[in-house]
């Protein structure tokens, strides 16, 4: 099993410049091709500090383009940043169908394996940790990477340790015949694999990758999945120097890795002016304390006696942050409080803000309020005004004061799988509120984290009643998955 390590990101002021002119230093051959004029070879991008005596992590990045077409200098902007970062970096060169007539995917992931393979059989020539070593890749390039991990030796050449500590995929085309597709070879005692989708690819369903996501983590692996809005297939291309979500691929990626004992230290990403911030962290310092305050979803019978042990935190998202969190980083001493109030609309938080949010004196305060409000018949003028009104109290006592706002959500679950009328009136009224959030959220310089799309994604895995059992309130993975979509947001 692969044991996640603890996290705390500083950022530095270092450009990561993808248009950057940088060549790469080296170029090595790690396969003989019989009746080829030349050996398959890498391009390598080198640290700074390669001439030192030790070893460093590598990043190997297989591009895509169907198994048909593409150059591993696609990835050169990839490979810019990795090595700045302190790792051997490299973009492979495979076999392609038409070119070279060869059988794919088949001898492509044969490649694959064989480059992972040459690095770590050749570690201590290359200067490479051979426990440090992370394969990439993008749309196709994305199945060869993770296949050198999982697809059996029989279905493609027979490489030995050709298994990587880590796999990162962007866009992954795993629609192939089934003895190649990684989805197919799942298993348990897999490395960790962080997933990067565009929600309008048009070619890879948003609902496959929350699958395989799912099916990686219940095989006992460790597996993140982040789903870009707005993003189409190969999203994070490097090669755009303004392009948001390379950076944001990237950035997340870095934190993934440290969290996985690959790398340590600080990230160096920094965006250039004009381009979009599309990961807006919250950073967290030890000794922070964590409030947390809405209705019953947060309630969950919180004991209402911070000195009983037993019951603080009630048993809803609020306490699996603190359990994981406390796990993770305990260096961070983080102090978790539930202020969760069962029946609560924004009206009834404004009435008690002052004694649960603002003399509470949080560093970061995380908002979840509606579902009453719907319920109630509260109208979506009248839920502005008063989230505003406490939105305005807290940022006037402590201008430095992180906030954290999730939508409503509702679920066609309960009462209202059968009562489609009802349904639709408890949906549409939901949804009048979210753009509320979201543009106080912006106003007042919240982290807005879109709870009801998570939910909708989660029911392409699982029928609404497995996340939610009466429309409104989660069952324990319902609060998983917004304790997940929370660190998400918070960048841990």
């Amino acid at each position: 099993m692969f044991r996640p390590s603890c996290l705390i990101l500083f950022v530095l002021s270092v450009c990561l410049q993808p248009a950057a002119a940088r060549e790469p230093d080296a170029t090595w051959a790690y396969k003989t091709i019989e009746g080829a004029d030349k050996p398959l070879e890498m391009a390598v991008f080198l640290p700074a500090d390669y001439q030192t005596g030790k070893r460093f992590p590598v990043m190997v990045w297989f591009h895509g383009g169907s198994w048909n077409a593409g150059d591993p200098n696609w990835h050169y902007p990839d490979c810019r940043y990795w090595s700045r970062r302190g790792m051997v970096a490299v973009s492979v060169g495979y076999r392609l169908r038409d070119r070279d007539g060869v059988q794919v995917p088949r001898e492509c992931v044969a490649d694959a394996k064989a480059a992972i393979s040459h690095l770590r059989r050749n570690a201590s020539e290359l200067k490479i940790d051979p426990d440090r070593i992370v394969a990439a890749g993008d749309s196709a390039g994305g199945l060869l990477a993770a296949a050198t991990a999982m697809i059996p030796g029989e279905q493609a050449a027979e490489v030995a340790d050709c298994e990587p500590n880590a796999i990162v995929l962007t866009s992954p085309w795993f629609r192939t015949a089934k003895p190649f597709s990684p989805p197919e070879h799942i298993r348990a005692d897999l490395p960790p694999v962080i997933t990067f989708l565009g929600d309008e690819d048009q070619g890879i369903p948003v609902e496959s990758l929350l699958v395989w996501d799912q099916e990686y983590r219940t095989a006992g692996n460790d597996s993140e999945l982040h789903i870009g809005k707005g993003g189409k297939h190969g999203f994070c291309n490097g090669r755009n120097p303004r392009n948001p979500f390379f950076y944001w691929s990237v950035e997340l990626t870095d934190r993934f890795l440290v969290r996985h004992g690959i790398l340590s230290g600080s990230s160096v990403v920094q965006i250039p002016d004009g381009v979009e911030h599309l990961l807006d962290a919250v950073p967290i310092a030890a000794g922070s304390r964590l409030v947390f305050i809405g209705d019953s979803i947060t309630d969950m019978n919180w004991g209402r006696n911070e000195k009983d042990r037993n019951h603080y935190l009630g048993h809803s998202f609020v306490f699996m942050l603190a359990g994981r969190l406390g796990l993770d980083s305990p260096e961070l001493e983080l102090d978790f409080y539930n202020r969760g109030k069962s029946g609560n609309t924004v009206a009834q938080l404004r009435q008690r803000w002052q004694q649960d949010a603002i003399d509470m004196r949080p560093d970061v305060l995380t908002i979840l309020i509606g579902t009453n409000d719907v319920g109630k018949g509260v109208s979506p003028q009248a839920y502005e005004r008063d989230y505003r009104h406490i939105l305005q109290q807290s940022r006037s006592a402590n201008p430095e004061l992180k906030i954290v706002m999730l939508d409503p959500f509702v679920l066609k679950s309960g009462a209202f799988a059968n009562n489609d009328a009802a349904w639709q009136q408890r949906r549409a009224a939901t949804d009048a509120l979210r753009p509320i959030v979201a543009k106080l959220a912006k106003e007042f310089g919240a982290t807005h984290i879109e709870t009801q799309a998570a939910f909708d994604r989660a029911v392409a895995m699982a029928p609404a009643e497995h996340w939610i059992w009466d429309g409104v309130h989660p069952l324990p993975q319902g609060h998983e998955l917004i304790a997940r979509e929370w660190l998400k947001a918070m960048g841990l």
